[in-house]
């Protein structure tokens, strides 16, 4: 606060046309040329206080973004093999075991994971012709995998809730079950 008031003094002070001022200036002891942050001009230095940062180089950037992209991509190959396990496998396995579950193909648990996940029809967030998977960000897909595996540990009955609740989405009332 002190080095930007000394900042705006010596602005003020020079606007006014003192020139015998920064003649007095000139003669005290140079500070070390640390920047306050206030936005008066570029030659403004305080005196004291911490030290700005110095700005990455362009090719340090360069590194660091290539590096990022990397492992974004493997991020969202981790993400693209759970999603597939849990739809393809651990899904329809835990149905067959279980057994009398609603639904037991992958792609009616793809669409109860995705409709839930959205809060409506997957198909009017996504591109269908691309695919949803395809079309999905590595968040989105990650809170799918998430609604996939609340279908999992919940078992028969979370998922049959989800099923209602996917077909109500899309304006159906689904095939009639038996009670059994």
């Amino acid at each position: 606060l002190q080095a930007h008031m000394v900042c705006v003094i010596l602005a003020f002070i020079l606007a006014c046309g003192r020139s015998n001022l920064p003649q007095y200036f000139a003669r005290l002891p140079k500070p070390s040329p640390v920047r306050c942050g206030c936005r008066l001009s570029r030659r403004c230095f305080a005196f004291g206080g911490k030290e700005m940062l110095k700005r990455p180089s362009s090719a340090v950037v360069q590194r660091a973004a290539k590096r990022s992209k990397s492992e974004v991509q493997g991020e969202r190959e981790e993400l693209e093999k759970r999603w597939y396990s849990l739809m393809r496998q651990e899904l329809p396995a835990a149905a067959r075991s279980q057994g009398k579950w609603p639904i037991q193909l992958d792609h009616c648990f793809m669409r109860v994971a995705l409709d839930n996940f959205f809060g409506k029809c997957w198909y009017d967030v996504l591109d269908k012709q691309k695919g949803a998977v395809k079309s999905m960000s590595p968040q989105q897909l990650s809170g799918a995998i998430t609604v996939a595996e609340q279908m999992l540990t919940g078992g028969r009955d979370v998922v049959a809730e989800l099923n209602k609740k996917s077909l109500h989405l899309r304006g159906k009332k689904g095939p009639p079950r038996k009670n059994a």
